[in-house]
């Protein structure tokens, strides 16, 4: 996202989807995001962490969880803003290994195994 401003208007649009449809939450999987492409940006440092501070503060009793893999995975912490403390499930994406996330969450909320 270009701004924080248009990252949270994103949060928007997606809490009201979870709302609207009644979802558990959101799980974030940038696997093949193909960023440059298609009109989208390049990931930036604050980008991600803007949109899942946000969409917390939208959804602070739903299921916000990660699938630990792509860009958004290496940026999980700005201005002194730790994802960790945000998430509620972080998952291994790499099938047929054992690999904790690694995320600063409980183990109770780590899956190692995809």
């Amino acid at each position: 996202f270009p701004s924080q401003q248009a990252a949270a208007d994103y949060a928007k649009l997606l809490s009201d989807a979870v709302t609207r449809y009644g979802l558990d939450g959101i799980d974030f999987d940038d696997e093949y995001a193909e960023y440059g492409k298609n009109g989208t940006g390049q990931p930036n440092d604050s980008s991600f962490v803007h949109l899942v501070s946000a969409l917390r503060g939208n959804l602070p009793d739903k299921i916000i969880s990660l699938y630990n893999i792509g860009p958004a995975a290496a940026r999980l912490s700005y201005g002194g803003v730790d994802l960790a403390t945000v998430f509620d499930y972080a998952w291994n994406p790499y099938y047929g290994s054992w690999q904790v996330p690694r995320i600063g969450l409980p183990k109770s909320q780590l899956s190692p195994a995809a």
